[in-house]
């Protein structure tokens, strides 16, 4: 019996040393390099390296593997490198080693594959991360620094699987997809059927900050029901053409409620200071913006536009079916103020008014040639005005050639249309306009007035414009009238009257070269109008007799 009892406690002894050396072994790097070669990396795709193994009977269901590699065999890429992976068995079943109560990762980098080589999926109630840098590359490239934070449940596969559950929360110190770079990133929410819930989601950019709460719904589109953007600062090279051809290839999405507060752009086309925008109920799908029945309202300290300067402009939007409605639009600009409200529908422009009042405004050199030869968008295929009306202001062209300057120039007109198919132009409507004081080429004129009626064209025929004109010079009055088409170049049936006018006007004018010197006369000429090319009769008259003279090309008279 004692024989026996001895033999039992030898067995016993056998069995626990059998027990602990290789639990002591697997604490080796002998040992952690025999299960990382033989039992892990054989049988796989990828190549394991772990530097050992701990385990600790405070903690008997831990496992911690430091300093862990693991590397794809086919492409050499490294999949995750860290100082200390925690694999937490589950309790309910220890033996399952593909099935943990969490997994811990800890100061690592994690290069996240498009596909997973694995035969068999090892999961966990929760993935955390802690100080981990992570990427992945497909279409687009996603890159974070420093993250914390983890999922639950987790599984091995893709990175978000459309078909499964789970939570998530993360930090993150850096963030970038693509050129896109945020930091002190939060993220928060959830996926469940198919839909992933943003329901935290902010970081700061470029100086400023950002927070919203958004849904990636199971057809790959978004809906984002809050985005706030605060002192944003966005300096960009790219055209507004070209930032409208980023945002094209963006998914599907629709925008409840946006807000850009106290923030800046500088672009080479527009820069904008201290800018608030809000809108609401937003839509973009196949490369389009549209107002799903919603608003924008936008202000700014100062917008800059085609190299003029718009002082706290103040735009009010809304939209209706395909109709975008100007509610308000008013800015100071040229020491003055725009006042205008209308829609835009079709690729039409229509204004119901618009106001001008009190500006100093220098026309371009260029202008004439811009607006003969610079084609409108296809969004802005016609503008027309329905009232439009010049309060008080200056307006001055500087070509050395006729330079003109109209003081306490006032206008109004009614029903216009400003462009047509896609070009500038006066196609339809009536204009009148008055000054106080003009110079027109150093011919000082006082009361000015003028009218133009724009005839509707008929068939296929470019609009005759119908002018007329008086004035009072220094010592007496001028009077005139014609027919102008701008498209076809030319001037018919023009006259000019002269009373008690010194003649050297005609050819300040460049309508006559050493007219005569009587200051009683009537020009009646027609011809082209760009070069200038008159052709008609100068009558002057002299006490009880008419003196009729020829006006040929380059502006000759003859008697």
């Amino acid at each position: 019996m004692r024989h026996l009892k001895q033999c039992l406690i030898l067995l016993i002894a056998i069995i626990w040393f059998m027990i602990l050396i290789p639990y002591f072994l697997l604490q080796t790097s002998f040992g952690a390099n025999f299960v990382a070669d033989s039992l892990l990396s054989q049988q796989s795709p990828y190549q394991f390296l772990i530097k050992n193994i701990d385990h600790s009977f405070a903690n008997p269901y831990e496992i911690t593997l430091n300093n862990v590699s693991i590397l794809d065999k086919e492409s050499q890429q490294h999949l995750l490198l860290a100082g200390k992976v925690v694999l937490a068995l589950n309790k309910s079943n220890p033996l399952q080693l593909k099935s943990f109560d969490y997994i811990l990762i800890k100061d690592g980098i994690i290069n996240y594959p498009q596909t997973i080589k694995a035969t068999e999926a090892i999961q966990a109630n929760l993935l955390q991360l802690l100080n981990v840098e992570v990427m992945f590359q497909d279409e687009h490239t996603l890159s974070m620094q420093r993250v914390n934070g983890g999922i639950k449940p987790w599984s091995l596969g893709e990175l978000i699987d459309r078909n499964k559950d789970f939570q998530f929360h993360f930090t993150i110190e850096s963030l970038t997809l693509d050129q896109f770079t945020t930091q002190s990133v939060v993220i928060e929410g959830l996926q469940k059927n198919q839909t992933v819930f943003f329901n935290s989601f902010g970081g700061n950019i470029n100086k400023g900050f950002f927070t919203s709460k958004a849904r990636y719904l199971p057809d790959n589109s978004w809906l984002i029901d809050e985005l706030q953007l605060n002192h944003l600062n966005l300096q960009t090279s790219l055209s507004l053409q070209e930032l409208q051809n980023v945002t094209s290839h963006w998914p599907k999405m629709n925008i409840n409620y946006l807000a850009l507060l106290n923030s800046t752009l500088d672009s080479p086309e527009l820069k904008i200071e201290r800018a608030n925008l809000v809108v609401r109920r937003l839509q973009h799908n196949e490369d389009k913006w549209q107002l799903n029945n919603g608003n924008i309202t936008f202000n700014a300290d100062n917008l800059v536009w085609q190299e003029e300067l718009f002082t706290q402009p103040v735009i009010q939007l809304s939209g209706q079916d395909q109709r975008l409605n100007i509610d308000k639009l008013i800015t100071s600009w040229q020491k003055g103020i725009i006042n205008l409200s209308g829609q835009w529908q079709d690729n039409q422009l229509s204004l119901d008014q618009v106001a001008i009042m009190g500006i100093n405004y220098t026309l371009p050199e260029s202008w004439q040639t811009y607006l003969s030869d610079h084609k409108l968008p296809d969004t802005l295929q016609t503008i027309n005005i329905k009232n439009f009306r010049v309060m008080p202001s200056i307006l001055i062209d500087i070509q050395p050639e006729f330079p003109m300057q109209y003081t306490y120039l006032e206008a109004s007109g009614n029903n216009l249309q400003l462009a047509a198919n896609n070009q500038w132009g006066l196609w339809q409507g009536k204009l009148s306009l008055k000054a106080e004081h003009s110079t027109v080429n150093t011919v000082t004129l006082r009361h000015m007035a003028a009218s133009l009626d724009i005839q509707e064209p008929k068939g296929d025929t470019t609009p005759d414009i119908l002018v007329s004109m008086n004035a009072l010079t220094t010592d007496g009055l001028l009077d005139a009238s014609g027919k102008i088409n701008l498209a076809e170049n030319k001037v018919s049936n023009a006259e000019l009257s002269g009373y008690s006018v010194d003649p050297v006007l005609l050819s300040r004018w460049k309508l006559i070269d050493n007219p005569p010197s009587d200051n009683n006369f009537i020009l009646r000429v027609d011809g082209q109008i760009s070069p200038l090319n008159l052709n008609g009769t100068l009558a002057l008259k002299q006490l009880n007799r008419t003196l009729l003279y020829q006006v040929k090309q380059n502006h000759r008279v003859t008697n």
